[in-house]
């Protein structure tokens, strides 16, 4: 099962550095994972990886809030 925060908080992925260490071995390793190149777009100096959550974009049309409650704080954020 997931969540909301589980869903807007999910790490940053792409192709290349979603698959397993073996498979990754082969080329160089890339920005994300702390190399110098990003593998997914061939060889580039930036990283290329997107985010794969799906509400934010609804979120942000319903110009909705969110509460973030800590022990020390509470808060509402964009």
């Amino acid at each position: 099962m997931g969540t909301i925060g589980g869903n807007l908080n999910i790490d940053t992925r792409c192709d290349y550095y979603n698959q397993p260490g073996f498979w990754r071995a082969c080329k160089p390793t890339c920005i994300k994972a702390g190399g110098e190149t990003c593998n997914a777009i061939g060889g580039g100096r930036k990283c290329f990886a997107v985010f794969s959550g799906d509400l934010a974009p609804a979120l942000i049309a319903l110009d909705a809030r969110v509460r973030l409650v800590s022990v020390h704080e509470e808060r509402t954020i964009p």
